[in-house]
């Protein structure tokens, strides 16, 4: 390797995206350069409830 550090990019800073940001960086920080990027102007995906998701409250996991 020619000294740079390899790249990594999380797209979606949902509930999979968050934690494997908080992985990588507690474990492969030092390593790796991580960035994660979201379309979103605040991260959390699916916890976030807004009229976006078409939920106006927390309804839980529904199975059909």
């Amino acid at each position: 390797m020619d000294g740079k550090k390899p790249r990594v990019c999380i797209i979606g800073a949902g509930p999979a995206g968050m934690a494997a940001l908080y992985q990588m960086k507690l474990n492969v920080a030092d390593q790796i350069n991580v960035e994660c990027y979201e379309k979103q102007e605040t991260s959390g995906g699916l916890w976030n409830y807004t009229w976006r998701t078409g939920m106006p409250y927390d309804d839980g996991v529904l199975w059909f």
